[in-house]
């Protein structure tokens, strides 16, 4: 492994651990880390900077704790059943408060 790809992969072990980022898709927490990474960041800045962003992305605009993996399951159990994956969709989405 590279010096790049041993920090990146502790930026992203250490940004997963925090509860409230550890149901986020792995892919964005990945592209996130990789352009903190690039700009130069020690890992610390870039750990605080990549939890940084991804609050602004989604944390932001959600006033409630939210139950991802509890979401995920009822998306799989669901996603046979296009109409009630519609249904658990629609009621999961009831939870986003950004002012779109």
């Amino acid at each position: 492994m590279t010096e790049k790809e041993v920090l990146l992969s502790q930026l992203v072990s250490a940004v997963r651990k925090v509860p409230k980022f550890s149901n986020i898709h792995l892919g964005l927490i990945n592209r996130i880390a990789k352009e903190e990474i690039n700009k130069g960041r020690k890992l610390k800045e870039a750990i605080k900077t990549t939890k940084k962003k991804l609050h602004q992305i989604g944390s932001a605009y959600q006033q409630n704790k939210n139950d991802y993996s509890n979401w995920i399951q009822i998306i799989k159990n669901t996603k046979q059943k296009p109409d009630k994956l519609k249904t658990a969709c629609t009621q999961i989405m009831e939870y986003n408060t950004s002012p779109i």
